[in-house]
């Protein structure tokens, strides 16, 4: 039994991992909208620092 739910439990740690880098990447392209809107002069120096 336990070692058939093993590989279950790395699928679901990877997912778990995935998701949450997923969650990060969208709250940062949040901020970098957001900041682009309201400081349009500074928006291409700030995407290309996160982007390099």
């Amino acid at each position: 039994m336990n070692e058939q739910l093993q590989p279950l439990d790395v699928v679901d740690g990877e997912l778990l991992v995935l998701g949450v880098l997923h969650g990060l990447g969208v709250l940062l392209l949040d901020v970098v909208l957001l900041f682009s809107q309201r400081y349009p002069a500074q928006a291409p120096f700030f995407s290309w620092h996160f982007l390099t």
